[in-house]
C-alpha cells in the first residue's frame, strides 16, 4: 500500500469515527478530496454508476471505481454488482448508493 493510500485510509477512518472534529479540504490529498466529492454527489440518495460519478467529480472510470471500492470497505456506500453472466447486455453493471453511515459521516464533517 502506498503512503498516500495509507494516509487516506487513516484520515477517513478517523473522520468516520469522530476522532477528528475539524477537517480542512485543502489539507487532504487529491484522492481524499475525490472520495469526499463522491460522497457529496451520492448524498442526493439516487443510484449512480461509476461512469456517472467519474463525470460528476472529474476523474476517469477506473479512479471512480477504486475510490468507490475504498468507500465501500469503510461501509460508507453500497455497490450493487450485477455480473456479466447475470446482465442481459453481457456486461457487468454497478449501482452505487450512499448508505446511512455515509450520510452520517458527511454530516459529522459538516459537508
Amino acid at each position: 500500500m502506498l503512503f498516500s493510500q495509507l494516509f487516506d485510509l487513516t484520515l477517513l477512518f478517523c473522520l468516520k469515527h469522530n476522532r477528528i472534529v475539524v477537517i480542512l479540504m485543502n489539507n487532504l490529498l487529491v484522492s481524499g478530496k475525490k472520495k469526499i466529492e463522491i460522497l457529496q454527489v451520492l448524498k442526493d440518495g439516487k443510484v449512480h454508476s461509476f461512469y456517472n460519478l467519474s463525470k460528476e467529480v472529474g476523474t476517469n472510470f477506473n479512479t471512480s471505481k477504486k475510490n468507490c471500492n475504498f468507500l465501500e470497505l469503510l461501509k460508507l456506500i453500497n455497490i450493487d454488482k450485477t455480473t456479466a453472466e447475470e446482465s442481459a447486455s453481457g456486461k457487468p453493471r454497478y449501482r452505487i448508493k450512499i448508505n446511512k453511515e455515509g450520510r452520517e459521516f458527511l454530516e459529522s464533517i459538516n459537508l
